[in-house]
């Protein structure tokens, strides 16, 4: 799901309204705001990470996709991510699962990501991201919550 609306619109309210009349109300509602990180440092928080270290050990980070559980994750300002990551966004809401960084194995995705953006999505967004998305809330809808 995508909110779309200006800065102050009320976005972030209406997703965490939208998760708490939600099946998932009991679980976790976590922001992310998409200005934060490098992309590389999106990829590793987004996806987590598992390694072998110098002694052999298998070494786990575990990522927001896998530890927001069965709850809501809401990214703000979604735009700000570069395309690639939008793409591994897509696929994990058009396939339910992802691979942590470094690892083969799939990890199914059991939460609901919610996106929001200031701008138009036409231009802001790959066309692989806004096609996945299930539902688009604009800003009039924002502004009368």
């Amino acid at each position: 799901m995508l909110i779309q609306g200006a800065r102050g619109a009320g976005k972030r309210s209406l997703a965490r309204s939208l998760h708490a009349r939600s099946r998932r109300a009991a679980r976790e509602f976590r922001v992310f705001s998409c200005r934060a990180c490098s992309p590389l440092e999106v990829r590793r928080l987004f996806l987590g990470e598992r390694h072998g270290d110098a002694r052999g050990r298998q070494v786990r980070y575990q990522g927001l996709l896998e530890g927001i559980g069965e709850g809501t994750l809401y990214l703000d300002e979604v735009e700000q991510l570069d395309f690639d990551m939008q793409r591994i966004l897509a696929r994990v809401v058009a396939e339910g699962f992802f691979r942590p960084l470094g690892s083969a194995t799939p990890v199914a995705f059991r939460g609901r990501l919610i996106f929001s953006t200031c701008s138009d999505t036409g231009s802001a967004f790959g066309e692989t991201i806004h096609s996945e998305l299930r539902a688009v809330i604009g800003s009039d809808a924002v502004a009368r919550c």
